[in-house]
Order: structure tokens, then C-alpha cells, then sequence
């Protein structure tokens, strides 16, 4: 665990788990990102909320809202939690240090002091002259061009609002280039949070000048826009998405703006213009439009359909792939035939365009939002037969013979899909689909059982050998047992055959379902598990050791003090293995 934090971190983290620290420790639901994780309460100078969790690649990671954390590092509350969590798993807990607390005690004492300090210092500069301040402020800035910048933007509002300049927003945008300026001409992650903040501070400005012209409050906005996007360029804001936040935010005040004061149709090619600057495509288009006026809007849809068209003339031909030139004018042109509410129109481009899987399913899905559930199977046809394989267009094709009553044509894809990934969920739909096209379902069942049977062969090579093995499956049709159809007696005797394989979480959770009368059998499905799994594992041992103690559960008690010497002979370089397995 040190080697996520460091030797510093780690040992402060193990103080505040000996302290008692860590409270209201919660498990975490396992998700494809993650195995198993906890979260907790971890409390020292202040409380903070702090997450652990084990990665799919046998890593750790976690979270925590310290500042620390926040920058992606393995705090010392992250450590403290990791070890109660460790301890918990092992059926322990952190042993409390009394020389601990007092060192934490300590600390926190400390920390008190300095608050008091500066609340100490915070009362002295309230108490000074204006005079003073004022001339320590311009000493500061004159040194800092970031506290330079404060103070431009600060003159600027100021002048804005005490009504010196109105009508001229020279002030208000100079003193904005220059808290969007960039002088280092590119910024990294850690560079990204101050210049964030620093060009928080043109919002006020704008918001000023709006009170009194929308329309120069929407000159400022486009010129931040127009900075921030060759700022954007250079900048990497990984870290945090900085600038995934603060364009949308300077757009929605151009939004304002424009609701205020629409523009002529002219503005339209300013707008274009700065789209075509931004480098992640941001710029929402369609909204900014929306609210820009009748003037803009009718240039607007002049426009995409000009662009569209020539478009199409010089590319007549389906591409049978996306392109992202073909793309954005087809969508700017249908996104705006729907802001007209141009139904006619936009299905004729739609239908007479459709060239991608994506387009196609679009498609369908508009027809269906209105009920056109005519053209709906219609298209999705016509989709399938272009993209067969397409999960979006079989799923589409699904909904149209479901909604109309061609139960044996839905069957057939119900059933493609079964076949490609078995899970419990489609062989459930399989079956239902069968009782609606007329089958006999005990019939249908076994001819399921049968074709995963027949699927459940498959060739192993064998380290060292030019020979291969034959390894028999039965993890679908025990899966479809345990999951859904609740028979654990034809489970278990599937999994009880000599020299056939299983899926290890139907093995466990088979056993663990048997009752006392079949020790027996539960013990052999564990052991087989155990074996299987002990080779891979590694400390904390947590799930070969939940192995042990469930078999020894279905032991008799000279069988366990067997079994367990056995291990401790076998598994002695495996310490702390060894050291976790129970007395008896």
C-alpha cells in the first residue's frame, strides 16, 4: 500500500486507522469498473468522505474530497481506510494506539492554533487604514500579473457600474484578454485550476455591461469565446475539465444575450466562425439558434440546407461508412428542419439519407416517438437487410415484430441473440418468445438444453505438449438451471459429471444453496474451487480464505483438523495465508 502513497503518507495514514479515524464504513456495489470497495467517514483536522476499491487488474485505487485526494493522490485517509478494510476482510480490526491518539490530538491542537492565528491576523488588516492597504495591494500586483489582472477587471466593473465608459467596452475588454491571457502558450493539468479561476472573474464583467447593452455584453462574450478556444488548443485539462465547464458557462450568457437583444441575420457568420474555432465541439449550435432571433434562425436554415446540398451533389453515393463532413451538415440541416417542427421534411432527408447503422436506427426511432409504426417496420426491414449484424437495427426489427404480432419472426432474432451471448436474461426471453409463437415451451426448453450441449465442447492446448485437451463447458445449462429455472438437482448433477468444467460464482453459489444433507457434495464443489483458485492468489487471500471456511463448515470435525494441516503444510511460503487460515 506505501508504494501507492509513499513511506510519509502511509505512516500517517496508519496513524489516523489506529486512532479510531475511520467511521461509517459502508461497502460499495461492485461495478464493471470495480470488484468490491468500501467507503467511510475519515476524520482528523476536518471530516472528509473517502472510498477504496479494488480494480478488475488486482489494483487498488481510491478516492477522497481532501485536497490531496482531489488531485488524484493516495491520501492518508485513503490509507487509513484501506488498512480497516483490510483488517475487516480478515475478520479483525485496526488495534488501537494510545500514542496515536495524542500524536492526532497533537496535530489537531496545532491546527486549532493556526485558525486562531489567522482569524488573529484576519482582524488586524480589517483594522488598518485604507491608505495602507491600498498601497500594500499595488505593491503585491506590481510584482504578480495575476493580481494585476484582478485589479484590471475590478477598475473595469467598477467603471461600468459608476457609469464612466458606458456605451465604450474597451475597458471591460481589455481587462477581459487579459485575464483570459495565456503567456505561456500552453498550459498542463496543474496550470489549468488557477487559470480557471483567474478567468472566472470575466463573468462579473460581462453580467455588468449586460445590465445595460445586451448586445456589448454579447460582443465581450464572443471575444472570450474566440480566446478561451485558442487557449483550449494548447491546454491539457485532463486532470479536471476545466474548460469542458467554462465555455458552456461563457455560452449560456451569450444565450442571455442574445434572448435580450437578437442580432441582425449578418451576426450569423460571426457565429459560424467561432464554431468552427472550437476544438473539443462544444458549441452548441442548434441552442444558441434557437434563441438567437427570426433573423439568424431564417439565415441559419438558408444556410445548412446550402451547405447540406452541395454537399450531397458532390457525394451522391452512400459512403457505407461515418464521416464526420457528412455528418455534422447532415445533422445541422435535420436538427434544424426539427426546430422548425418540419415533420415532412425532415423524415424525406432522413429516410432518403439513411446511410450508417446509427442514421438508420435513428430513423426508426423518430418513427416510432410518433407512432408511425407503418414506416417503423418498413425501415427497420430495409436497415436489417443493409446491417444485418447491426444490434441496434436487430433491436429495432425486434420491437416492430413484437409490436405487430410476427411472433416466429421475433423468435428467430430472440433466438441470434441467445446463441451469441447465452445469458439467463435471453434465455428467458427465448422461452417467452417461443410461448407467443404457439411453441410447445417444455419441448423448446430441452431443444435449448441441446444446442448448449452441443456448444460445450471446445480444445484446450496443453503447456509443454503439441497435444491438445478436450475441455467440456457446462457453465450456460447450469446457469440456466441455478438462474432461472431453480433446479438445483439437475445443476448439480450436471457439475458432478467426471472431467467437465464450471463457471466459478455458479460453483459457489450451487454449494452454498445445498442443504446440510448433502455435505457431501457441497464440499466437493469447494474443494474444486479452492484448487482452481489458490494458484492465482495473492494476499489478502480473502477469497480462498471464505473457500476455507465454507468447506470446513460441511466437515466433520476430524476431517477439518486434516484438511486445515494439510494446508499449512502444502501453502507454508505462503505466510500470510497461513497465518489467517482458523485454528481449527
Amino acid at each position: 500500500m506505501s508504494d501507492f502513497s509513499g513511506d510519509k503518507v502511509f505512516a500517517r495514514g496508519k496513524t489516523y486507522a489506529a486512532m479510531g479515524a475511520v467511521q461509517d464504513v459502508e461497502d460499495l456495489p461492485p461495478t464493471p469498473d470495480h470488484l468490491m470497495g468500501v467507503q467511510a467517514t475519515v476524520h482528523g483536522s476536518e471530516a472528509y468522505r473517502t472510498e477504496i476499491w479494488w480494480l478488475p487488474d488486482d489494483d487498488l485505487n481510491g478516492d477522497c474530497d481532501c485536497p490531496q485526494g482531489q488531485e488524484g493522490l493516495f491520501c492518508k485517509h485513503q490509507v487509513a481506510l484501506a488498512l480497516v478494510w483490510r483488517a475487516s476482510l480478515r475478520g479483525g480490526s485496526v488495534v488501537p494506539d494510545p500514542a496515536a491518539v495524542k500524536k492526532v490530538q497533537a496535530a489537531a491542537q496545532r491546527a486549532q492554533t493556526r485558525a486562531n492565528n489567522i482569524e488573529t491576523l484576519r482582524q488586524f488588516v480589517f483594522a488598518q487604514k485604507a491608505e495602507d492597504l491600498a498601497a500594500l495591494l499595488w505593491h503585491l500586483a506590481d510584482g504578480d500579473k495575476e493580481v494585476m489582472a484582478r485589479l484590471k477587471a475590478w477598475q473595469a466593473q467598477s467603471a461600468i457600474k459608476s457609469g464612466v465608459g458606458r456605451g465604450d467596452v474597451r475597458a471591460a475588454q481589455e481587462a477581459i484578454r487579459e485575464l483570459l491571457k495565456n503567456p505561456k502558450g500552453y498550459l498542463d493539468p496543474r496550470d489549468c485550476g488557477p487559470y480557471l479561476r483567474r478567468a472566472e472573474q470575466i463573468f462579473p464583467i460581462i453580467e455588468t455591461v449586460f445590465e445595460y447593452s445586451p448586445e456589448q455584453a454579447r460582443v465581450l462574450c464572443e471575444d472570450a469565446l474566440n480566446r478561451l478556444y485558442k487557449v483550449g488548443e494548447t491546454a491539457d485539462d485532463s486532470w479536471g475539465g476545466e474548460f469542458s465547464e467554462l465555455i458552456p458557462r461563457t455560452t449560456d450568457l451569450l444565450k442571455r444575450c442574445l434572448l435580450a437583444d437578437p442580432p441582425p441575420a449578418s451576426w450569423l457568420k460571426t457565429w459560424l466562425v467561432l464554431v468552427r474555432q472550437d476544438p473539443w465541439g462544444l458549441s452548441p449550435s442548434s441552442e444558441v439558434i434557437a434563441v438567437a432571433g427570426p433573423a439568424v434562425q431564417k439565415a441559419y436554415s438558408i444556410q445548412v440546407e446550402k451547405d447540406w446540398h452541395e454537399w450531397h451533389a458532390k457525394h451522391p453515393k452512400a459512403q457505407g461508412h461515418w464521416d464526420r463532413e457528412r455528418h455534422q451538415k447532415r445533422s445541422a440541416y435535420l436538427e434544424d428542419l426539427k426546430r422548425q417542427g418540419d415533420d415532412a421534411s425532415t423524415f424525406s432527408v432522413m429516410s432518403s439519407t439513411a446511410d450508417t447503422a446509427a442514421e438508420w436506427a435513428e430513423l426508426v426511432q423518430w418513427c416510432e416517438d410518433r407512432q408511425r409504426w407503418p414506416d417503423a417496420m418498413v425501415l427497420s426491414k430495409k436497415a436489417y437487410k443493409q446491417h444485418p449484424t447491426d444490434r441496434r437495427i436487430e433491436a429495432a426489427l425486434l420491437r416492430a415484430y413484437e409490436r405487430d404480432g410476427y411472433s416466429e419472426e421475433a423468435l428467430a432474432i430472440w433466438r441470434q441473440w441467445l446463441e451469441r451471448q447465452p445469458s439467463s436474461e435471453h434465455y428467458q426471453a427465448v422461452l417467452k418468445a417461443a410461448q407467443r409463437a404457439g411453441y410447445d415451451v417444455p419441448t423448446y426448453r430441452q431443444s435449448l438444453f441441446d444446442w448448449a450441449a452441443s456448444q460445450e465442447q471446445r480444445s484446450e492446448r496443453v503447456v509443454g505438449s503439441q497435444q491438445g485437451r478436450t475441455i467440456v463447458d457446462v457453465s450456460v445449462r447450469v446457469r440456466w438451471l441455478v438462474e432461472v429455472e431453480k433446479d438445483q438437482r439437475a445443476a448439480l448433477a450436471l457439475v458432478m459429471q467426471q472431467g467437465v468444467q464450471c463457471d466459478g460464482r455458479l460453483l459457489l453459489e450451487l454449494a452454498k444453496n445445498l442443504p446440510k444433507s448433502q455435505d457431501v457434495q457441497a464440499r466437493v464443489l469447494l474443494l474444486r474451487l479452492f484448487e482452481s483458485t489458490m494458484p492465482r492468489a495473492s494476499t489478502p487471500y480473502s477469497e480462498v480464505l471464505n473457500l476455507v471456511r465454507l468447506a470446513l463448515d460441511r466437515m466433520h470435525a476430524d476431517d477439518r483438523a486434516l484438511w486445515l494441516a494439510s494446508l499449512r503444510s502444502q501453502y507454508k511460503a505462503k505466510r500470510n495465508f497461513i497465518k489467517e487460515l482458523p485454528i481449527s
